[in-house]
């Protein structure tokens, strides 16, 4: 599982800690994998894959932050949509399409449902 993955950064330092960030996510999703049997490539990739969308999910909604849903269009002189905004809701189908099909989703469900009270909220709420 030790597959050395590139990720284009900017060197900020910034950068530098969501890239970090996402290698402990990466490396936290294949513990998890391997600890339920997974080691197997199509899981491991598609851990890594997630942990590399959760990055680009991150910068794009950094982008919206700092520049908003709209932005300055220099070419056409007006306001349009930030494309950050629609890509990231892609970005985060993906994760959620890759979540569920690693048994993340149901596995989340699972914990929430044993300990789960009066006025508690339902994984499966937050997931879906």
């Amino acid at each position: 599982m030790d597959e050395e993955r590139t990720v284009i950064i900017d060197g900020s330092e910034e950068d530098r800690d969501l890239h970090e960030e996402a290698l402990v996510l990466e490396a936290s999703l294949l513990a998890d994998l391997e600890e339920r049997g997974l080691v197997q490539p199509v899981f491991v990739r598609k851990a890594r894959e997630y942990a590399r969308f959760w990055e680009t999910k991150e910068r794009l909604d950094a982008d919206v932050r700092e520049r908003g849903v709209m932005v300055w269009d220099e070419k056409r002189k007006m306001m349009v949509d930030n494309v950050a905004v629609s890509r990231s809701v892609q970005v985060a189908n993906m994760m959620q399409a890759i979540f569920r099909d690693l048994g993340f989703k149901e596995q989340a469900v699972g914990t929430a449902k044993q300990g789960k009270g009066k006025g508690e909220v339902d994984a499966d709420d937050l997931l879906s």
